[in-house]
């Protein structure tokens, strides 16, 4: 069985809030007051996001609502539903095996060598 390794989740919310802030055109300065950090964080977040906790998170809704959050962990949820783009993180080189769109369970139990056993 290939599992899959994510990026931690504290990254990709931190690479998430810094789109969404270009989104919007809000300076360092104006997103470190809504954290409620130095702007010095903001650039050791971009490095490493594990300082980023819940009310830092807390604060920054506070201030402009759920619209950043809501932003961010979609954003998230998009990159782990893409199995591809999350396959190649694990491993770029790698080929994976695509289902056929058309496969039917009992061609997918074909395959596998049940239908070898009576039902």
């Amino acid at each position: 069985m290939i599992t899959t390794k994510h990026p931690p989740l504290s990254k990709d919310l931190w690479l998430a809030i810094r789109a969404w802030q270009k989104l919007v055109g809000m300076s360092d300065e104006d997103l470190a007051a809504c954290l409620k950090v130095n702007v010095r964080t903001l650039k050791s977040y971009d490095i490493s996001a594990h300082g980023l906790t819940l009310e830092k998170l807390d604060n920054l809704a506070t201030t402009y609502g759920e619209d950043p959050l809501m932003y961010a962990f979609t954003q998230y949820l998009n990159y782990i539903s893409n199995q591809n783009k999350a396959q190649s993180y694990t491993n770029p080189q790698a080929t994976y095996p695509q289902p056929a769109p058309s496969s039917s369970l009992d061609s997918i139990m074909a395959a596998a060598g049940a239908g070898r056993y009576p039902r």
